[in-house]
Order: C-alpha cells, then structure tokens, then sequence
C-alpha cells in the first residue's frame, strides 16, 4: 500500500478545501486527517472510544481530527475521560482495504457488482452505471457529455459498497463507442484515474409475438355466437425494449373499420387510446417467455365470414401497421385468421326409430344448435294437434368438450312420456325446430310462450296467424311462413314424425309331442332401446304367459296355472324398417299334459297383448290366433284413411349444413331424417 501522505487540504475536502463535518453514524477510513468531529465534541466530549483493544480518538480539537493507523476498525462513541463510553452518537472506523465494504475505484453496476472495463448496450437503451470509491472523497467523471463531480456517500448502500449514479452519461443514440474517465480530485490515496468504455450497437430484435386458436376453429366449425378461447406468447420477452407490460387485442373483417374494432363492443379502436382495444390481457411470465389467454364470448357480434384477429404490444391499430409502422421494440402485431360460420339447426333421430314411433312410446329427438343459442322452441303439428316446447339453458357441450377449446353443436332434444303418444292419432305429425338466431331471441313465438298446447303466433313485427282448426299443412305453413319474413332473424329445420297404432306379432307353433322344446318368438313396432338426452328409460318389455286351456281334468289344469312367465325386451333393426323382433328362451314340456295351450305375449308398460293357441300331444287340435285386447294384423292392407303430409314448398335458398367435426354430435346410434327443410338468413 502507498504511504500517507500529509495533503494541504483535508483529504475528504471538497473542491473548494474546506473540511468536511462527520454526521452520526458515518464512516470514516484509518488514516485520514483534517476531519471534522464538531458535532462529536458538542458537550464537552473530548475522545470517542470503541472496543476494549482500540486506541481513544482525540476530538479535543474537533476541526482537524486525524484517524491513528493503530485506531481498530469498529463503532466508536463519544468519552470525556477516555474510560467511559457514552451511547448515542457514534462513527464507523474502517480500513481502506477492509473486504466487507466496497471501498476501491472503479465502476458497478447498482447491485455493486464490477462491470470490469467495458458493457455493451443497444442503441436507445442506457445503462445504469455506478462509481464506486473512497467514502466521503471527491471524483470527477468525464464523458462526451462534459465533466461532473460526485462525492461518494460517507455510508453505505443496502449491499454494503459505497457509490453513487453516474447521471452524465453520454447520448446513446448512434452505434459508437463512449469512454469515460473517473479522477480522484485530490489524490490522497494514490488511486489514479480508471477509464471505462461503453459500446454501442444496433438493435438486433430476437422477440416474437405469437397469436393462436384452437384447432377446431382452423378447420371452421366454430359459429357465430360460440365462445373461442385465444392465446399466445412472446418469446424472448425480457430482450424487448421497451419492456412490454400488456398485450391488446382487436379484429379486422368484412363491414368493420378499418383500423380494427374491440372483440367485446365492435367500436373502432382509436390509436394510443386502450379503452378502445380489447384488453390489457394480463401475461403470464416464465424466464423464457410470456404466455397469455383471453376467452372471448361476445363472437355473437360478427356476422359469419372471415377475419382477421391481431394482439399487439402497443395501442397502434392497423392502418399504422399497414403503412410500415414499427413498434419501439421492434414488434409487428402477431395476427391469425378465423373464419365463424353460420349459426344453425338441425334434427336427428335415433337410428332406431327413425322418427317413427308407436302408440305408448317415449317420444324423443335430437336437435344440433350451432351458435350457442341460449335456447330452442319445437313444434309438433298433425291432425287437431297443437303442441309447442321450449328448452332452455341446455348443455351446449359434450362431456368430453371444453369451453372456449372445442366448437359447441347444442346437441340436444326433447323426450315425451308414453302418455304423450297415447294421446295421439296415429298418423303423421310436422316436427318443427327453431333457433333464436343472431339476435337471440325469438321473433316468432306461440301465445303459450311455456309448454304444451298453443293455439295462434304472434312476432315482434306486428304479423299474427290464428290456427285453430286449421289443416295440419296449413298450420305448418303459417309458421314457416312468419318465420321466413325478412323482419325475422328466426331459423328453422322442419321434418316429420310418425305415430302408429300397435301390434305384436306371435309366430304359430307346431303341434309339440310332451317333452319337445317351446319356442314363442315375433315381431312388433314396440320400441327396443334407445338414448335419449335425459337418459329416460324407452325400451318396452314384453312378458309371456302360458296356460293350458282344456277343463277335462281338473288337477291337471290347477296344475297347469303356474304359468310360465318370462320377460324380453325387442330388438332394434337398425336401420329401423317398420318392425322389430322379439323371442323368449325355450320353455321345456317334458311335464306338461296333453291339451290345448294359449301363449300370451303382453307389453308390460301399455297393457297391450296378443296370443296364439297350439296343442300339445294327442291328436292335435286347430290352431287359432286370437287377439285379447287391441286387433292387429300387421299383413292387412294400411289404413289410407291417415292424412299423408302435403309437400313443404322451400321458400328460401336452401344452404347445406356443415357437416358436424365435434364426436359430441355423433351419438349412436342416430341417424338424420330422411329430408329436411334448412332455412338461414
């Protein structure tokens, strides 16, 4: 280490020489001179003492206090009789070289960290440099920008170094090369001056914005009025410059403005105004990247066709871009297309029924409504039947799907109990679906606005139809009609449903010898399984009976009236061709008598029952088929006196749907009517 050399100037004087006055709970160095302890002195304090080894500092002449070599580092406060410490006001003695504080020249960053001789920074962006020194000594700094002194700070910072801000730093708006130099004013301690140079460079942009939809939004099966979930990132996020806080968002397409508009209120954006964006969407950070996410629910918005949806950094809108504009940073907006389809509705039946149904049947159908509605009306017209429905707030998803990643279909339906076709005609019957639209709320309505009977429409454009004891196809057209005006946002599917009265066939049985196996098997129009949207049970059962019907031997028939019961369900041909089959297992009649015998199959959830007779053994009798409750031979001619459904004209042109991508929409088995009738506007 250099000697100590006796300067004429206090060694911490400022420029000017004058001393410098040492406050409480400042550092000084061993081996500094001239200093001032007047504040110490104040009261008659002659000495300031620390620890037991330590030599006293003599502040008996308070302006020009000298720090002994053989002083030891530590705390020290004010003595009168250089035995007795008095706590209160105390100084921090430290060596120049003690390692536990910053104390050597040169430059940090604010951490207190070396930046060694030299940094390399960006055009635009200026670092923050620290000077790092003797406590309480003077420098003066020299950069492109002139000369400015710095007293470095007598305590020290959180980290322990003693330094100040460099805030002359030259203008870093060009790639060159700056060097700045740092003096001691007064030299006491033999540092010299130190250089440090900063280089400048162009800016090289490495970060990406990113935009994205889910996938099926690609593929164009997400309609007006579905909720889409958008996400994106940045990559090299901590490498912008500025940083980014926030991302915007906003949309381009057919009939909006041309700068963009929000996705929520489709109101232009308006350049450095965010309230007129979309957003801030707040990010998610990782040392990497930034991601983030923004559900977007007000799609109902937009007409269908294709657009255009940007996320930025900034609040700029596109016309600025599509002139060249570049962020600060560097960034162009992140951009991704969507096309939203048309909303829609169509109707299914089970593939098992085929939209034919038999007196005491559940009744049930399946609608698709694409564009999320919030809810779906059906009608169902035939001869002097009136019925309307309404569900709302139905499931718009599958349980497999989720909000926002996958296309909604609304697949859903209705489901009547078997009383409801009870009350039915047989016959044929005009199913009709309507969907609220883009507006979302229905213009054409019935004056029961609940369920159940309804008897006139009314709309919200002043039109009305009065149906009572109206033809079926007349009723049918009126309301295709209404819902067909141009004031009408209202969409509609209109299919037909069939009901028809009930039959159970029983195939005849041969004359059986005792001991041959019985076997009752047929056909019938009775539902087998099924799946409704409520899970409702549909199948019909069917039960068998058999007794013995001679009254010769009156044991022999008290025997023979534990009758044989079974129970079978029909079995679905699929597709469903006007009947089903049924067969009860073998019945043994190794301990039957001889005589006459009647098998009675009978639908256990309606009542309704057929039989046939047969012998077994003897000589035989005539077979005879008789029908105990409802008469029915499926082999007669049918009945023409039903009324058959009038054709519907199409009124509108006609647009195909897309066919659905979403495995909610595909339940099995289903299958689509026969022909239906699709309006869109």
């Amino acid at each position: 280490a250099a000697g100590i050399v006796s300067p004429a100037v206090s060694a911490a004087g400022t420029a000017d020489g004058k001393d410098v006055l040492i406050e409480d709970g400042e550092y000084v160095l061993i081996g500094e001179t001239g200093l001032n302890f007047s504040k110490f002195a104040d009261g008659g304090y002659t000495s300031l003492m620390g620890n037991k080894d330590a030599s006293p500092i003599d502040i008996s002449n308070p302006s020009s206090v000298s720090i002994s070599l053989f002083n030891q580092p530590g705390e020290y406060f004010r003595s009168m009789d250089n035995s007795n410490i008095v706590m209160g006001m105390s100084c921090f003695v430290i060596s120049k070289d003690d390692t536990r504080y910053g104390c050597t020249l040169e430059f940090v960053d604010k951490d207190g960290n070396s930046l060694g001789s030299s940094l390399t920074t960006l055009i635009g962006k200026t670092p923050e440099i620290y000077l790092q020194g003797k406590p309480g000594y003077s420098y003066d700094v020299i950069t492109s920008s002139g000369s400015k002194r710095y007293i470095i700070p007598r305590t020290p910072d959180y980290n322990g170094n003693f330094k100040i801000e460099i805030t002359n730093l030259p203008s870093l708006d060009s790639a060159q090369t700056h060097t700045i130099t740092a003096e001691p004013v007064s030299d006491f301690w033999n540092e010299g001056s130190i250089s440090f140079s900063i280089r400048v460079e162009a800016k090289t942009i490495n970060v990406k914005m990113s935009v994205e939809l889910p996938a099926d939004a690609k593929t164009g099966i997400f309609a007006s009025g579905d909720v889409i979930k958008l996400k994106g990132s940045i990559e090299n996020f901590k490498d912008a410059d500025p940083a980014i806080t926030n991302v915007y968002l906003y949309i381009t397409g057919r009939n909006l403005d041309a700068n963009g508009v929000s996705l929520e209120t489709k109101a232009p954006v308006i350049d450095g105004n965010a309230g007129t964006f979309t957003g801030p969407v707040e990010l998610k950070i990782t040392e990497k990247e930034a991601t983030w996410e923004y559900l977007w629910e007000n799609t109902g918005e937009f007409e269908p066709g294709t657009y255009t949806i940007y996320a930025v950094a900034a609040l700029d809108g596109r016309q600025l871009f599509g002139q060249g504009k570049v962020l600060e940073n560097g960034l162009t907006p992140a951009s991704t297309e969507l096309y939203l389809s048309d909303k829609s509705i169509h109707v299914k039946f089970a593939e098992e029924n085929g939209g034919t149904f038999t007196q005491g049947d559940v009744v049930y159908s399946y609608w698709s409504a694409r564009g999320s509605p919030d809810e779906v009306r059906w009608y169902i017209i035939g001869p002097n039947f009136l019925e309307t429905g309404l569900e709302e707030k139905f499931s718009l998803y599958t349980a497999d799907q989720k909000k926002g990643e996958n296309a909604p279909q609304g697949v859903w339906g209705f489901v009547y109990d078997r009383y409801f076709s009870e009350t039915m005609d047989p016959g044929n019957y005009y199913l009709v679906y309507q969907h609220p639209g883009h507006n979302r709320e229905f213009d054409v309505f019935p004056d029961n606005t609940g369920n159940g009977y309804f008897s006139a429409l009314d709309t919200t454009f002043g039109e009305s139809a009065s149906l009572a004891g109206r033809p079926s196809s007349n009723c049918a057209e009126a309301l295709r009609q209404l819902i067909d005006n141009i004031l009408c946002d209202d969409l509609c599917v209109i299919t037909d449903l069939t009901i028809e009265a009930p039959w159970i066939s029983v195939e005849q049985v041969d004359n059986l010898a005792i001991g041959d196996k019985l076997k009752i098997k047929g056909k019938t129009n009775y539902a087998g399984e099924g799946t409704p949207v409520d899970g409702s049970l549909v199948e019909n059962t069917f039960s068998l009976r058999v007794e013995r019907l001679n009254f010769d031997i009156t044991e022999e028939n008290a025997a023979m009236q534990l009758a044989t019961v079974a129970r079978v369900v029909p079995e679905n041909i699929i597709p469903y061709a006007g009947e089903r089959t049924y067969e009860f297992a073998e019945i043994d009649t190794s301990t039957w008598f001889a005589g006459t015998y009647m098998a009675t199959v009978t639908n256990i959830d309606t009542g309704f029952s057929e039989s046939i007779t047969f012998t077994v053994g003897g000589e035989g009798v005539e077979q005879d088929s008789a029908t105990l409750q409802v008469p029915s031979d499926p082999l007669e001619a049918p009945d023409t006196s039903l009324e058959p459904l009038p054709p519907i004209i199409d009124y509108s042109e006609p647009v195909e749907p897309e066919e659905p991508k979403s495995p909610g929409f595909l339940l099995a088995p289903l299958a689509f009517t026969a022909a239906f009738i699709l309006r869109r506007k």
